[in-house]
């Protein structure tokens, strides 16, 4: 069982942290840093720990079980907007029993936020740099990718075709449910601090994309419908 943590600090420095008193380790880091956590602890596939050389604690097939929802996008352009729009933008949540797929209707009313949140976002996501040229490398992204937001809100607030072209989109999103394909995250080196190996399979198995395709054709007949 595992008896502490090993932190890494800011400046690089690590810490030791041991559990007393019959206490435990709880993992929890999500799907990705969970599996990445424990392969580099020494719990992961044998071969894996042997091509890195990293001790080996527990031969487990930890990593190997991935799975997560697909999802296909299809945007259409409406010349009306809906008259009451929810907070996410989401006006509608279908699903279809049958093929265990599920449909989200989005407009573009938020656009400009989502939009502007993709492009900061994963600035704050990414694991901080440690060395002096990839902090001053992170630090030009953020401030390239938060004027790039600005000037995309600024544009879609004083420029009416803008404006108008984004929000009288309509999305609709499949999402399927209960996906049989599985993937995998896999460390690539020792190193806590690289990214692992994520491989995602999305619709590797062929069921997967037989129940997405006849959800595509689902949402495109939903989409022909008259009101």
């Amino acid at each position: 069982y595992a008896s502490g943590v090993m932190l890494r600090t800011k400046d690089g420095s690590s810490k030791e942290i041991l559990v007393k008193d019959k206490g435990e380790v709880i993992v929890s880091c999500g799907a990705i840093d969970s599996p990445k956590l424990l392969q580099i602890s020494g719990v992961g596939p044998k071969r894996l720990m042997n091509e890195l050389d990293i001790p080996l604690v527990l031969d487990s097939p930890v990593g190997e079980g991935l799975k997560d929802h697909v999802m296909y996008v299809l945007v259409y352009e409406t010349p009306t907007l809906p008259e009451k729009l929810s907070p996410n933008s989401i006006n509608g949540v279908l699903y279809d029993e049958s093929l265990d797929v599920q449909f989200l209707f989005c407009d573009g009313k938020t656009a400009p936020h989502h939009a502007a949140l993709g492009l900061v976002e994963p600035c704050y996501e990414k694991i901080p740099a440690t060395t002096l040229v990839g902090k001053l490398k992170d630090t030009v992204v953020l401030f390239g990718m938060t004027m790039l937001a600005f000037i995309l809100r600024t544009m879609i607030a004083s420029i009416p075709s803008v404006r108008t072209k984004i929000q009288t989109s309509l999305g609709v999103l499949v999402n399927l449910m209960k996906p049989s394909s599985v993937g995998s995250v896999m460390i690539r080196s020792r190193n806590p601090m690289d990214a692992p190996i994520i491989d995602a399979a999305f619709l590797s198995k062929e069921c997967d994309m037989d129940t997405m395709i006849k959800g595509v054709m689902k949402a495109r007949e939903m989409v022909k419908t008259s009101p």
